[in-house]
């Protein structure tokens, strides 16, 4: 401390009383002058002869530029006689002086608008209402030793002289309080990159910017046509946008829980998980439908995205209804709710209409109803060839098919139409063509060769026939490689088991002995290294 600090004290006799107080103050002055404040007060100047009423004027003003008169703090030594002399609560001729030191003080904390300079001091226990009104409110100090290790004379020292015990730590960021929750969703290969569906994503981008007034978007297709890579592309494009104003963004797939009719599929995990992440609070016992309610409730207070891709598990193979009560409520809820400050927006896939909201959808005779659905149709032509091609089929014959014509090449898109442009059938197709013939296109029409096989069983007409067929033929192709083939053949079968990813510890579980009759027998022994080679390899081949 390079300066000391000038301290005025103001105080009361209170001769009236004892002479106690009066040795305090001068206890306290003289330890805080010992303590490198230079401290002034009126026992100090008790033997000369003093204007007292400027010289009061002066200790309780701020100091001059050469610090020889005036203060940089008052200490205001409350006690009953200072508050009564300030009030004038006493007869004329007492507390002359106190009187005199709070009409100015008053006037200088008029005159600043306020107070930085005018500290209360409590000694030794003195009451909270011995403080003059105009003085409460602002800081005060009790004290009753003066010695730096009490803490209370700490305090005023660090007041007087600026130093601060307790130092705040280096102001940092402001943390990012949005949550995002996309990890349940299917994983969706970029080496190919995203191929077209320039409408479908403009329609999407649509619905997020008026979310609040349309409420529900559904992506209907059959399986295969691309409607969860239509929505994990989209979804990649706001995350790699830092997310833009969405403040909540939670997705979950139903599709790992299976299509069969059979099949016991739960809406409880997704309820469980949803819950958590929007911070609901609800006893054990809720029901499903109150898990709806309080759900939609928090997914409405913010601008949230919610994905639900695969819904079909959760639907009657006839007809489509929703057999999940908790998400049916939420929904319903979200659609009926639906308003413009609440900017929410669920985005739903399904290979079925969700036909509980068919009299809330969106057309041309009623274009304010929240809920909007994309047919999505199979790739265009053009996009079915571009996908072959990045899929290694850039051959026709012996010539070499160039990347900048690739979607307009009359043989791509030729072999694209022959299976429906149908985007996962393309894939299995653009893989298998690649690998068995070296990328040449025309060999497309030895695919066709697998529907005269006497156990193909599925008419290559019918919705899934043609991915069938392209699936038969690659079955074949691998089976024609009695090595290396028939052990891939037996890596995908037992993936087939699995009605999600299979983790590298249930596909173990499968080889070990005692050897799985009609499964695992071409894997029986296999070394780690070759096994990671098979993996590799079908990962590939797609």
């Amino acid at each position: 401390m390079s300066v000391h600090p000038r301290v005025f004290i103001s105080y009361s006799h209170d001769s009236h009383v004892s002479g106690a107080h009066r040795e305090r103050v001068l206890a306290l002055a003289q330890a805080l002058r010992t303590h490198g404040i230079d401290v002034d007060f009126d026992q100090f100047h008790e033997t000369e002869i003093v204007d007292w009423p400027s010289w009061c004027r002066r200790g309780l003003g701020p100091c001059n530029a050469e610090r020889t008169q005036g203060s940089d703090f008052v200490l205001c030594v409350c006690s009953q006689g200072y508050f009564d002399g300030i009030e004038n609560l006493v007869p004329p001729e007492r507390n002359k002086g106190v009187y005199w030191e709070g009409r100015l003080l008053q006037q200088r904390m008029y005159d600043d608008k306020g107070n930085g300079r005018y500290l209360p001091v409590l000694l030794d226990g003195a009451p909270l209402s011995v403080i003059p009104e105009v003085l409460r409110g602002w800081t005060r100090v009790e004290l009753g030793r003066f010695d730096p290790d009490d803490p209370d004379y700490e305090m005023l020292l660090c007041i007087l002289s600026g130093e601060h015990p307790v130092i705040p730590v280096e102001l940092g960021a402001f943390p990012d309080l949005r949550r995002f929750a996309t990890h349940q969703l299917p994983e969706h290969g970029a080496r190919l990159g995203f191929i077209g569906r320039q409408p479908e994503l403009a329609a999407l981008n649509a619905a997020w910017a008026e979310a609040g007034r349309t409420r529900l978007l559904t992506l209907i297709a059959p399986g295969g046509t691309g409607k969860t890579a239509l929505v994990l592309h989209w979804l990649a494009g706001l995350r790699d946008a830092g997310w833009g104003e969405a403040q909540r963004v939670f997705g979950w797939s139903f599709y790992s829980q299976g299509t069969a009719e059979d099949r016991q599929a739960s809406e409880e995990p997704f309820l469980r998980a949803a819950l958590e992440f929007f911070r609901v609070q609800l006893s054990e016992n809720a029901s499903a439908y109150e898990k709806g309610e309080k759900l939609a409730a928090a997914i409405a207070r913010s601008r949230t995205l919610l994905i639900l891709d695969g819904l079909e598990p959760l639907q009657a193979a006839l007809g489509g209804s929703l057999r999940a009560a908790g998400v049916a409520t939420l929904l319903q809820a979200l659609v009926r709710n639906a308003r413009a400050d609440q900017p929410c927006l669920c985005v739903l896939t399904s290979r079925q209409p969700v036909i509980e909201f068919a009299a809330d959808l969106r057309d041309a005779a009623h274009p304010l109803r929240p809920v909007q659905t994309i047919p999505l149709d199979n790739l265009s032509p053009a996009d079915g060839a571009l996908l072959l091609y990045r899929l290694g089929v850039q051959r026709a014959g012996q010539g070499a098919i160039a990347e900048a014509g690739a979607a307009q090449e009359a043989e791509l898109q030729q072999a694209s139409e022959a299976f429906k442009n149908h985007a996962l059938t393309l894939t299995v197709l653009g893989n298998y063509l690649a690998s068995a013939w070296h990328g040449d296109v025309r060999c497309w029409r030895e695919v066709e060769l697998a529907a005269a096989e006497p156990d193909f069983r599925f008419d290559a007409d019918a919705e899934y026939g043609h991915a069938f067929k392209a699936m038969f033929a690659y079955e074949r192709w691998l089976e024609s490689d009695p090595r290396q083939g028939t052990k891939k053949l037996a890596v995908l079968r037992l993936l087939g088991l699995f009605d999600r990813p299979a983790t590298p510890d249930c596909l173990r579980a499968l080889l070990r002995a005692p050897v799985i009759d009609g499964l695992t027998e071409a894997l029986s022994g296999i070394a780690e290294a070759e096994w990671n080679t098979l993996l590799a390899d079908l990962r590939t081949a797609g």
